[in-house]
């Protein structure tokens, strides 16, 4: 029995194509920096209550159960867009 070399470009046959290859490094990229906005909130967070991020993560499972679903994924997507700012401006 012979064994069979695997030659990943020819296994994944859509990173022939450059578009493809483009989108696929831009999606790495995109979440290297998602990431990086997670743990530079975190931080932040950390650094402004002196609490663990896991009491934060409890207090905010209290506030979730107590209030309405759309009012506060709007007010998450309104705090997480002000942390990206702060952290991007000077």
């Amino acid at each position: 029995m012979t064994k069979k070399s695997i030659n990943f470009r020819l296994g994944i046959p859509a990173l022939r194509s450059r578009n493809y290859q483009l989108f696929f490094a831009g999606q790495g990229i995109s979440l290297i920096g998602t990431w990086m906005t997670q743990v530079a909130s975190i931080w932040l967070v950390y650094q402004l209550t002196n609490l663990p991020p896991f009491t934060s993560e409890e207090l905010s499972a209290i506030a979730l159960a107590k209030s309405d679903l759309r009012s506060i994924i709007s007010g998450t997507k309104v705090c997480l867009a002000g942390a990206s700012k702060a952290l991007i401006t000077p």
